[in-house]
């Protein structure tokens, strides 16, 4: 196992080393159309990224200062989903350069961590609550599902408060005061995939409910439990109160004629910083590149 783990590790550092000179020429090259708005995806921001976390998951706070600043002296300015529904219903008009940043889960890190440094360049974000992790009793253990999430647990955890605990709703009600925004993310992050309409009222409608009682405003935007759906999800989601947007974790950018119900994000690395965190904001990946074999953004809008 142990040499399989070295292997693997290798095997991302040269993916990592070998994606910079591609994404470099991509900048310098690409033509001016219009490639989006970019939708980043972040979990957690914590000091050192710990030993058991999901590869993906967790970014360090070196490299999320990194990137809020490029995004910055690239002249990016984050908006809301709300404001992104309404700029794909033609009510809008958006800033040349806009960005969604949005965190799934309401992990603790994003008050403690994130938002001081998004403070020094005035950016707000979008954070998609899972709202029975929301508030929960902090002496309970948390657990890691296998998508990378978190749900609660009495029984016993080597994972940190630290490292993987909610915010209060009293936090939450923070970080709105200071301009972010709230989504729903279901209400015990469970695969929304196959599930009845009776649970997926539970699950879905609960959650919408959960931050109305506590937040007095009805979100309008909705992220996917580990990326997952199928028809009828997306049906019910058609019909949920309030809800304009729904975002997957399938890789692009956002545009006017793009489904509501299946938008596409950017999920953020630890390593995705300079030529390669530049590419990614406008559709294009190198690992995705690879694996496929296109050489061009993988979202383009018409």
């Amino acid at each position: 196992m142990a040499l399989v783990h070295t292997i693997k590790n290798l095997a991302h550092s040269l993916a990592d080393h070998l994606q910079v000179v591609p994404c470099i020429l991509y900048n310098k090259l690409k033509a001016e159309v219009d490639t989006g708005v970019p939708v980043l995806l972040y979990h957690k921001i914590l000091p050192v990224l710990p030993k058991l976390d999901n590869y993906e998951s967790t970014v360090s706070v070196a490299s999320f200062e990194r990137q809020m600043m490029q995004l910055y002296e690239l002249g990016y300015q984050t908006i809301g989903t709300a404001k992104l529904l309404a700029w794909m219903e033609g009510k809008v008009r958006l800033p040349e350069k806009s960005v969604v940043i949005t965190f799934d889960d309401g992990h603790l890190s994003v008050l403690k961590h994130a938002l001081p440094v998004m403070q020094k360049y005035n950016f707000v974000a979008t954070v998609f609550l899972t709202t029975e992790f929301i508030g929960n009793d902090s002496t309970k253990k948390v657990v890691s599902s296998s998508c990378g999430a978190v749900t609660c647990s009495d029984r016993p955890s080597v994972l940190s408060i630290e490292e993987y605990g909610a915010m209060s709703w009293d936090q939450v009600r923070e970080l709105r005061d200071k301009g972010f925004e709230f989504g729903s993310h279901t209400r015990n992050h469970r695969v929304i995939r196959g599930l009845t309409n009776t649970q997926l009222e539970y699950e879905v409608n609960g959650a919408q409910r959960d931050v109305v009682e506590n937040l007095g405003e009805l979100p309008v935007s909705f992220a996917y439990p580990c990326g997952m759906y199928d028809e009828n999800a997306i049906k019910f989601l058609n019909r949920a109160p309030n809800l304009g947007l729904s975002f997957t974790v399938k890789f692009g950018t956002v545009c006017r004629n793009s489904d509501k119900h299946l938008l596409d994000r950017i999920s953020v690395r630890d390593q995705d910083v300079g030529a390669v965190f530049e590419a990614k904001l406008t559709g294009y990946d190198f690992r995705n590149q690879l694996k496929s074999f296109v050489r061009k953004p993988s979202t383009m809008c018409g």
